[in-house]
């Protein structure tokens, strides 16, 4: 998973459960607390495993098919056929066919959905000339638990590369190019993606533990337990610890209260790791963006966002996003556009490109300045975030 975008998620999370109009409290959860304690625990799913071929329990296109065959490369991609994320990505998805497709790799679609409901999306115009590689259905999600499950990621992954019976890589389509061609041409280690795996699996097993406690701290409004929470993860996860202190600093600064404090927390951490644009670029933002950061000391937000930038070479959009975000909020809309700028001429995919043209939008067209700082809200006055979805 993509340590950025995991990173952001705990802030997101946060933010997102305590923004719905206040209500009554709730009343206390059933069932222990949340616990502080966090441990790593290996998926059954990483690159290495033997898996037997899925049990699929119609195929809607295709040559059925019950075992691999010597030799072959086959492509497991789960799909549905109301994913929007399915449909962002699918051109992508057309061009590694085409390309390892035409080198005998066998691609074989998974959905959830039932036969019916998969054949009649096949016969509107122009899907079955455009999908024409198998389509297999997975109703019982069997081939879901034993492959998507199986790696404990949040997001889950959309590719599953399998030869001989053996797992060689799985990740998003948008990842799969390079590993594809070395497995293709027989020069692939399935042991050199193992390690990558395995943390990433720990990592999305921390949001989830990460998210309940936000859940439990949201409804009785004390945030401590968070803080004890986090710095188990901190101390499991040493890989990440960077990202984990500049999310313990956010709840210190915001939702915990503990402002003065936790900027001599964030302060060690920028010292600690000066070396991580990742994590000088999440401390910048923390300080800079964050709704209920209840003092928001820009200088440090941009000590922290030059940092990031000058980490990244200049070359990272989203450094250069949080650049600019820092000197609009010490009041230099003139320095913010032109970094704004410069974020949407490196972001490479039109979505994100998208939303920095509209941040840009907005440095042109409103008075520059530190973003308002919201009010606490009172305890469990908003429903937690949904779990995610895949990536």
């Amino acid at each position: 998973m993509n340590p950025a975008v995991l990173a952001a998620s705990l802030v997101a999370s946060v933010a997102l459960a305590v923004q719905a109009p206040a209500r009554p409290a709730p009343p206390a959860r059933k069932g222990p607390p949340a616990s502080t304690e966090f441990r790593r625990t290996d998926p059954p799913m990483v690159p290495g495993a033997r898996v037997a071929f899925p049990a699929l329990d119609a195929w809607v296109q295709g040559t059925p098919e019950t075992a691999f065959a010597p030799g072959t490369v086959y492509v497991f991609e789960f799909f549905g056929t109301n994913c929007s994320h399915c449909r962002e990505w699918s051109s992508l998805v057309h061009e590694l066919v085409r390309v390892n497709g035409a080198r005998g790799a066998r691609f074989i679609a998974v959905t959830d959905e039932q036969p019916a409901v998969v054949r009649a999306w096949l016969d509107r115009p122009g899907m079955r000339e455009s999908m024409h590689w198998a389509i297999a259905c997975d109703p019982d999600r069997s081939a879901t638990a034993t492959f998507q499950n199986g790696t404990f990621r949040n997001f889950n992954p959309r590719l599953f590369v399998v030869k001989d019976g053996v797992v060689q890589w799985f990740g998003h389509p948008n990842q799969a190019e390079k590993p594809l061609e070395r497995i293709m041409a027989g020069d692939w280690d399935p042991a050199a993606a193992r390690a990558e795996a395995v943390l990433d699996s720990q990592v999305s097993l921390a949001k989830s533990r990460l998210d309940a406690m936000a859940s439990e701290c949201n409804d009785s409004g004390d945030w401590s337990r968070m803080l004890v929470l986090l710095d188990s993860v901190i101390a499991a996860l040493p890989e990440r610890a960077g990202q984990y202190k500049a999310q313990r600093f956010l709840i210190m600064v915001g939702l915990g209260d503990r402002v003065e404090e936790g900027y001599a927390y964030g302060r060690a951490v920028a010292k600690d790791h000066a070396t991580e644009a990742n994590t000088m670029r999440l401390l910048a933002r923390a300080v800079l963006a964050a709704p209920y950061t209840r003092r928001r000391d820009v200088e440090f937000g941009l000590e922290c966002a030059e940092a990031s930038d000058r980490l990244s070479g200049g070359k990272d959009p989203k450094a250069a996003d949080a650049l600019a975000l820092a000197w609009f909020s010490k009041g230099d809309a003139g320095k913010a556009i032109e970094h704004e700028a410069r974020a949407v001429a490196l972001e490479p995919t039109a979505k994100q490109r998208r939303e920095y043209e509209r941040v840009l939008e907005r440095y042109r067209t409103t008075e520059a300045g530190p973003a308002p700082i919201k009010p606490p809200p009172q305890p469990g006055n908003a429903t937690p975030p949904a779990a995610p979805g895949a990536d």
